[in-house]
């Protein structure tokens, strides 16, 4: 008599639509149009009531895609893998399971589903088990380490576990005896896969436990660990975001994982600075680091997100949902084509889909739409810029015109960039740029690596398996993960997802693996204006900020003076410098930032902010001061320091003025990298951000912007 194992059948109406899959039955090896299953195996084929079982499965994949792997329990499914699928690529499982209590014929049942352009793919793959009646087994497993542990190779490791009491133990490595008793200590001589195996001999019967290690070499690779495999990564901030199945993690620098939320499914999510922003079930989730800002419902299950300071992105249905930081729907844009990526900046909104990049203002008005004639890869917003992943290069489109800006003779299929650098990523390599074009990091894995991402410190973040690697800056060649056997990791589809921490490396000369990269153009001389031109420049500013502050004025009295008088106060500052150079210095930053401060005083953000509770006085910022010898380092750490504190009052404070402020003091701070003179930039960035801080804790000002 037959008994089927596991098998689930799920019966429901086709909606309206639907996509219909072709339907595969396959018993331990054969081929769709899509996948081949190379091996469906049981160890052992025969086995006693409640004795273990082990079910291997190996999986070529013929066709892109996206690939959901369920292991069909009698208490219910096992999703072993979820993710892509590239042709060539092959997959490997190990499911453990206990035989059922009764003696019969039973099947176990996975399940394939393989969704692509062309067409849907569904197979049940299905292996015998025969169970037959026998004495039962004393108890014999291994505890310790855990099966798919990563060790360290010279570092001792313990081994422990389970067995009868009497039973005469054998411990082995790869077939190496190390011992006769538990516990007792191993040290790994070599890198690579270890199998460790505990033999018991007892009453006449031999039971016996294995299990497989990865040991790893110290000088290349340490490793640390989450509770679970990791999905997806994102920087936020100094920490990383690791999603797992139906988890959110939040990994500090330190290496503490602090759980932030759980689903029923994997959620959508993305990071800006150190907000976090998670879409489950038409939900979002807005974080600031570990702290939930604000949960809310949308008007549409939402197919990508993206956040910024300006605002939070949701594509759905073909349309943009454009919500300030509060959550609160502003506007939706209709799109004439669906994108198939979305990324955000405080500046801007970019939508990618073919050969084709699309950016529109938080208004909704689209700015300019560029055809590549290349295949886009990926794209990321860097303040005003939007960069595009293309084959062979990275490419930066200012207002419409591309303009390349590294190039690289391998193939990358994921970007992730950042203020530090950039981490672009195939399924097998990663290697981490800093921005003026040196590698900084270098890793290959035969066990696929799922993309990776650049943190605010500097260190790129590669997917590689179930956990965090820290990985030290590669001299001449990358450090390579071994390609682990069939069945390594119990359930976890041979160790699916990770992170890798790639340092970031010391100045040194290029090398032949070294990019191209984009030089700005800078004068090989340095005009200075005469006293006159200063003062006639400064005079101009301050028309322009009389202009822009009369227009906006009527509608309250605080905080369009507020950035009048700062506006005054920048372009003012060049007659507080006794030095001629600082002052043409202040006079070159003023001219960069009047006008952006004056856009700023006229965003619409900002005139929502001033409409919707004027105040019945006028607000003054902080006087300019002089502070003398500012480096860019302590200006770039002040923009770090006053970003937080701006996420940190999203939930209280309306933050489009202060983020405002904020934004025009990093782009002084950015045009300060193109300039020999560069004291005056750091003046006025740095006034800026007080101007921030006095914003936030300024008594009137903060009642003004409380919500």
């Amino acid at each position: 008599m037959k008994r089927v194992l596991l098998l689930l059948l799920l019966l429901v109406p086709a909606a309206a639509g639907a996509q219909v899959c072709d339907v595969y039955n396959i018993e331990n090896a054969g081929d769709t149009p899509a996948f081949s299953v190379r091996n469906l195996l049981l160890e052992p084929q025969v086995a006693a009531p409640y004795t273990p079982v082990r079910a291997s499965l190996e999986v070529e994949f013929r066709k892109s895609g996206n690939v959901s792997i369920t292991f069909l329990r009698r208490a219910g499914e096992e999703q072993v893998y979820r993710g892509g699928a590239e042709p060539g690529r092959v997959l490997s499982f190990g499911i453990p399971f206990s035989a059922p209590p009764k003696p019969g014929t039973y099947r176990a049942v996975f399940r394939i589903n393989h969704e692509a352009e062309d067409g849907c793919t569904l197979a049940y793959l299905t292996a015998t088990l025969r169970v037959v009646k026998a004495k039962p087994a004393p108890e014999v497993v291994l505890t310790s380490p855990a099966d798919g542990a990563v060790v360290v190779v010279g570092r001792e490791v313990m081994i422990d576990g389970v067995v009868p009491p009497g039973s005469n133990i054998t411990v082995k490595a790869n077939g190496t005896v190390l011992g006769h008793s538990l516990p007792l200590l191993w040290k790994p001589e070599r890198a690579g896969v270890y199998t460790i195996t505990l033999n018991v001999s007892l009453w006449g019967s031999r039971p016996g436990h294995s299990i497989r290690v990865l040991a790893v070499n110290t000088s290349g690779v340490s490793w640390l660990s989450l509770p679970e495999p990791v999905l997806r990564l994102h920087a936020a901030g100094t920490s990383i975001v690791a999603v797992t199945e139906r988890n959110v993690y939040l990994v500090e620098s330190s290496g503490r994982a602090v759980k932030l939320a759980n689903f029923s499914t994997t959620p959508e999510s993305v990071t800006h600075s150190s907000m976090i922003l998670l879409a489950h079930d038409s939900t979002l989730y807005l974080f600031n680091g570990s702290h939930l800002v604000w949960k809310k419902r949308v008007v549409v299950q939402p197919e990508r997100i993206a956040v910024s300071h300006s605002g939070v992105v949701v594509l759905g249905m073909g349309k943009l949902y454009l919500h300030d930081t509060r959550g609160m729907l502003l506007k939706v844009v209709e799109l004439g084509s669906k994108p198939e990526m979305l990324a955000a900046g405080d500046e801007l909104i970019a939508t990618a889909s073919g050969d084709s990049v699309a950016a529109y203002a938080y208004t909704g008005r689209l700015l300019w739409n560029t055809s590549l004639y290349e295949r886009v890869y990926d794209v990321e917003v860097l303040g005003s810029e939007v960069l595009v992943l293309l084959p062979g290069r990275v490419v930066s489109i200012a207002n419409g015109t591309p303009e390349e800006l590294l190039s690289f003779a391998w193939k990358a299929e994921h970007m992730s960039a950042g203020r530090k650098g950039i981490v672009l990523s195939s399924p097998s390599e990663a290697r981490m740029y800093t921005r003026d074009g040196r590698l900084a990091g270098w890793l290959r894995s035969g066990m696929g690596i799922g993309g990776g991402v650049v943190d605010a410190a500097g260190r790129g973040v590669v997917l590689v398996a179930g956990r965090l690697a820290v990985l030290s800056p590669p001299e001449k060649q990358p450090v390579e993960i071994p390609l682990l056997p069939i069945a390594l990791a119990l359930g976890i589809a041979a160790i699916s997802g990770a992170g890798v921490l790639i340092w970031k490396r010391q100045r040194q000369k290029r090398r032949r693996e070294m990019v191209k990269l984009r030089t700005a153009r800078v004068a090989k001389s340095i005009k200075l204006e005469s006293t006159a031109a200063v003062d006639s420049t400064t005079d101009r500013l301050k028309r322009e900020v009389e202009g822009a502050y009369h227009r906006v004025r009527e509608l309250d009295p605080c905080l369009p003076a507020y950035f009048r008088g700062v506006a005054l106060q920048v372009a003012e500052a060049v007659h507080s410098a006794d030095d001629i150079s600082l002052r043409h210095s202040l006079s070159r930053a003023a001219e960069i930032a009047v006008p952006l401060l004056c856009d700023a005083m006229e965003d619409w953000k900002n005139m929502e902010v001033y409409s919707s509770e004027p105040a019945s006085s006028e607000c003054s910022p902080p006087a300019f001061r002089i502070r003398g010898k500012l480096t860019g380092e302590e200006v770039e750490r002040r923009l770090a320091e006053v970003d937080r504190e701006i996420a940190n009052a999203l939930g209280y404070l309306s933050t489009a003025p202060p983020a405002s402020l904020w934004r025009v003091a990093m782009k002084v701070a950015k045009a300060a990298e193109s300039e020999k003179a560069r004291q005056g930039y750091y003046e006025v960035a740095a006034y800026l951000l007080d101007c921030v801080e006095h914003m936030l804790s300024e008594g009137e000002l903060s009642r003004r912007l409380r919500r």
